[in-house]
């Protein structure tokens, strides 16, 4: 009895170690045309299409940054043509394609996700200690959510993600494991994005030496390899430019190294010219994927022709099934999106300086700096932040996020260092439902103690635009129901010019107001705020880069009108209004195309106080 107990105790203690020898990848190294590829679990991905009677087709995603979006529109005319593909390959941007088309993503729901996902909300900026500029965390963890298969080796198209691995110093094929966990390896470039660690190995991004995996594909096994290329003809007349130069040596590298590889073992080659993008312009990303769309049908003739040729017919394709992807979609416009483990980084904020007893909706320019440092354990989030370096005082709060699936649990407090004020704060538990967020709470601010409900929602149809904050507050003090509203109304009169107004009303001396008036200087308590925009929404310039991270992008104009008033008469019985207007322009100024800036210049003249105004307003959080 007692050995069989100690047998039984020895193999519980043997499972684990057995489970990870049978998850562990089993690595081959494959000397191929002149060089070597490190490939994961190389024998059991070819099992998925050796026995096959026809000649095996590989298609070979390029990367590019943004440019090499045109690889959805590429994979989504593919499909319809009824070309087959046996084997997936990808580098970089062409790696992200292919893990989501390979993991059986419905293509027309892919291109919704795509061209419609905001993807500078999934990229957090890498102050965290990662080395790098952005942190992307979240992206991977939402290509994991999205796709039907999580797992690489369960996908419905065989999928292998080209990266460099520079412990080894040799080209590396990512064929296992979670989609999270691996897919970064693929567009890993140091300084940019974070490079990717796992079993003692180091991954980047391989487009310097294969930019276009086609070798790869080859070197899988694939008999037959269409390749694409996202390569653009660029002006490099100015090289006194430090990263000019710099550039321009990159895409020499990289030029050289792909077309000799495209030439040698592509059997066909759709050549996509992105000259017109740059590869920050994710913003474009309808355009990228119509662009590689069109492109790919008109070679299609030329292609069935070669595929004939070499005996291979066409395949008909079942129609995918549309993948659940509304709680992960919600979850990123929410903020809402966790991602398992600890981590702490430093913030600065300049321009968009919100407490965090404001609302959210608008969030108007400030000339002040905050200095602070967020914490979070899974789902519990902490921030402390304080002016000039809390040096005007402090304030913090806590989220407990998803504390089920549609409820938050928010607190906050803050203390502005004045022995005659107490310090504020609210505790709110918050519901989030589809198009609406609601949330129940009391606290405290300036003073005054008071019951809150708060109720925001969108209403949107193909011109029209509303969004509203409200919070209604019961003042403990004078007994009475009172209201902050925030909303903003955005018409688009044609594909060149939009109506934008901001409506803010506020009959509190409780809550602060956001203040949209551009003249001059009002309360936070004022009553009613009214701006109105007449914008040409059309690029005024075309986007400039600075320095190779930066870009401006819509560029526009607008003219305006302002209107306030205090609900309250001045000294001499009069109402207490303003009017004001101008002309203004506007921009966005993005991180690697991903993290945008808001910049705003705007010229406005006050009617009552007689006198003009320059504003430029720049807004960023760190």
């Amino acid at each position: 009895m007692k050995k069989t107990g100690f047998l039984l105790i020895i193999l519980l203690l043997f499972i684990p170690l057995l489970a990870s020898a049978k998850n562990k990848s089993e690595l081959t190294e494959q000397k191929f045309g002149g060089e070597s590829y490190l490939i994961e679990n190389y024998q059991q991905f070819k099992s998925h299409y050796k026995n096959l009677k026809r000649p095996t087709v590989g298609l070979a995603l390029s990367g590019g940054g943004a440019r090499a979006m045109v690889n959805f529109g590429v994979v989504k005319a593919l499909r319809e043509e009824g070309i087959p593909v046996d084997l997936l390959t990808g580098t970089s941007m062409g790696g992200i394609v292919a893990t989501l088309y390979g993991s059986g993503l419905n293509t027309e729901q892919m291109l919704q996700i795509v061209t419609t996902t905001s993807f500078g909300n999934l990229i957090d900026l890498g102050l965290n200690g990662s080395g790098s500029l952005l942190d992307t965390k979240k992206l991977n963890y939402f290509m994991e959510s999205v796709a039907p298969q999580k797992k690489l080796e369960d996908f419905e198209i065989p999928t292998a993600l080209l990266s460099f691995e520079l412990s080894a110093g040799k080209k590396y094929l990512t064929t296992t494991g979670q989609i999270s966990e691996v897919i970064q390896s693929t567009y890993s470039i140091p300084y940019y994005f974070p490079v990717e660690s796992r079993d003692d190995k180091y991954f980047m991004d391989a487009g310097i030496v294969e930019a276009t995996p086609a070798k790869a594909a080859a070197a899988l096994g694939a008999d037959f390899v269409i390749a694409t290329t996202s390569f653009a003809d660029k002006d490099y007349s100015d090289l006194e430019n430090a990263a000019t130069s710099i550039d321009r040596f990159v895409n020499i590298m990289q030029e050289n190294f792909s077309q000799q590889i495209i030439a040698d073992y592509a059997d066909f080659v759709i050549e996509i010219d992105v000259s017109d993008y740059n590869f920050m312009d994710f913003n474009q990303a309808q355009e990228l994927v119509e662009l590689g769309y069109l492109i790919t049908k008109v070679r299609i003739p030329a292609l069935k022709k070669k595929l004939t040729e070499r005996g291979i017919e066409l395949q008909k394709y079942h129609n995918r099934a549309i993948n659940d992807v509304s709680q992960i979609m919600k979850d990123m416009a929410d903020d809402r999106i966790i991602i398992s483990g600890s981590e702490s980084n430093w913030f600065l904020n300049y321009g968009q300086n919100k407490s965090y007893f404001d609302q959210d909706l608008i969030t108007p320019f400030a000339d002040q700096l905050n200095f602070g440092i967020n914490a979070k354990h899974d789902n519990l989030f902490f921030s402390l932040k304080g002016e000039r370096f809390f040096a005007d005082g402090y304030e913090t709060k806590l989220e407990l996020k998803k504390l089920t699936a549609a409820t938050d649990l928010y607190l906050a407090y803050g203390n502005d260092y004045q022995a005659d004020k107490e310090s504020d704060y609210r505790l709110e538990l918050k519901y989030y439902g589809n198009q609406f967020k609601t949330g129940l709470g009391f606290g405290r601010q300036n003073d005054q103690h008071y019951y809150l409900i708060s109720g925001d929602f969108v209403f949107a149809t193909t011109n029209f635009n509303w969004q509203t904050e409200n919070d209604f507050i019961y003042n403990r003090k004078e007994s009475e129901i009172e209201l902050l509203s925030s909303n903003i109304i955005d018409y688009d009169l044609s594909s060149k010019w939009n109506l934008a107004s901001q409506i803010v009303y506020n009959n509190t001396e409780v809550l602060d107001s956001p203040i949209i008036y551009r003249g001059q200087s009002i309360d936070e308590f004022t009553q009613l705020q009214t701006s109105l925009d007449f914008k040409y929404t059309h690029t005024l310039l075309e986007p400039i880069e600075l320095g190779g991270i930066l870009q401006t992008t819509d560029v526009g104009g607008y003219l305006f009108t302002d209107y306030f008033e205090t609900g309250k008469a001045d000294l001499s019985g009069q109402d207490n209004d303003g009017i004001a207007a101008g002309i203004g322009f506007d921009s966005q100024l993005y991180l690697l195309g991903l993290r945008p800036v808001q910049v705003d210049l705007y010229f406005s003249y006050d009617f009552e106080e007689k006198d003009d105004k320059i504003g430029l307003e720049l807004g960023y959080q760190f």
